[in-house]
């Protein structure tokens, strides 16, 4: 999800640098702007009522990222011919383009998946969770890259020592995706008349709803934000309240 780079790629990296810290910079500024971006893509996902707004979101975000690995292997030469840290920002980048074009990052598809069967939806569910948690072990790679390169040309590079804000936004993302898929479901299934089906339904709800409510507790542990926390809290006990 490190997204609309290229907007600032252009200019960060097509120049020779003065010093390490003149480099480093650049990155600070780009990984800001890509920061605020995902916030804003995830928000669109959890707290807007706009399907298509979202859906413009994923295509502005994955048409650029198609260009950014272009831009920095043209522009970005490295410090000193050193191209580690450019090397781990592209590789984090080509995963993030995996993950739009398998989906796992596009979770505003709730009708679709309501169309397969409670054992296709837990599978799917169940990848694309694994996938998200893969997806910051990338991010850690990356995380990594900087500390290393912080360490040999002796300057201090901040980074995040615990859960960061990606992971903790991509996991909240996830929870409200998964239970609105399950409800998605079960409200299909009633209009059906399929009581068996709506039965077990709604059990997968209530164990996926207390699941969640375990997690997104541990998810706001390591960050100030919590507008994305309270809202999920908030759907999740909605949910139970009306449901049972």
């Amino acid at each position: 999800m490190f997204v609309l780079l290229l907007l600032g790629a252009n200019i960060a990296f097509s120049q020779n640098y003065r010093n390490e810290r003149s480099y480093i910079e650049d990155f600070g500024k780009n990984e800001l702007y890509v920061k605020e971006a995902l916030a804003e893509y995830t928000k669109s996902v959890v707290l807007s009522t706009s399907v298509d707004r979202t859906g413009r979101t994923v295509n502005t975000i994955y048409n650029k990222l198609e260009n950014i690995n272009l831009v920095l292997e043209k522009n970005d030469k490295g410090f000193k011919g050193d191209l580690s840290l450019r090397n781990a920002f592209m590789s984090l980048n080509s995963k993030t383009l995996e993950l739009f074009k398998n989906k796992t990052l596009i979770l505003n598809d709730y009708k679709a998946m309501s169309e397969k069967s409670l054992e296709e939806i837990d599978a799917i569910l169940k990848i694309k969770e694994n996938e998200i948690i893969s997806y910051y072990q990338e991010v850690a790679n990356f995380e990594k890259a900087k500390r290393e390169f912080g360490l040999k040309y002796g300057i201090k590079i901040r980074s995040f020592l615990k859960k960061n804000i990606l992971e903790y936004n991509a996991m909240e993302n996830f929870v409200f995706y998964k239970i609105s898929v399950i409800d998605e479901k079960y409200i299909k299934l009633i209009n059906e008349n399929n009581a068996d089906e709506a039965t077990l339904c709604l059990n997968y709800l209530k164990l996926e709803c207390d699941h969640s409510l375990k997690n997104i507790e541990e998810y706001n542990d390591d960050v100030a934000d919590s507008s994305l926390n309270t809202t999920n809290k908030s759907f999740i006990e909605f949910r139970l309240e009306k449901c049972f």
